[in-house]
């Protein structure tokens, strides 16, 4: 049962004052956590000093293989369907769906060149420095 769902509509206020306050826990909670566990890794290091190495081996394997992919592709189909809002405004239809998913193809395949050429700035100027 959500939270939410109980609360009236009159009290929307409250609602974003309690997801605020969990904002803030969360966000206090990795602040202690970077303190006790001084290593690079965010949650793989916290589980790796808490549960041991196999349990931060499925973290880091499931967050790898399903959980970031699927967030940022969640994230680009969003932002394709925004982008494609405005070229059918003034009609009464919605834009096509194979539309919407070509320019998050696009975004994907954009965003994976930037990263690749990051990455090779990167390693070029290691290489060069040395």
């Amino acid at each position: 049962m959500c939270i939410y769902n109980r609360i009236p509509y009159a009290s929307g206020t409250q609602c974003s004052l309690f997801r605020n306050l969990q904002i803030i826990s969360g966000a206090l909670c990795f602040a202690e956590l970077g303190t006790i566990v001084p290593k690079s890794g965010a949650q793989y290091a916290y589980l790796h000093a808490a549960f041991g190495g196999p349990i931060a081996y499925l973290y880091a394997w499931s967050a790898i293989t399903v959980t970031k992919p699927s967030s940022l592709a969640i994230i680009i189909l969003a932002c394709a369907d925004y982008a494609v809002q405005p070229f059918y405004e003034g009609t009464e239809c919605e834009p096509p769906r194979m539309v919407i998913k070509l320019i998050a193809a696009c975004g994907i395949s954009k965003l994976g060149i930037y990263v690749i050429c990051l990455f090779w700035q990167n390693h070029t100027c290691r290489k060069q420095n040395q």
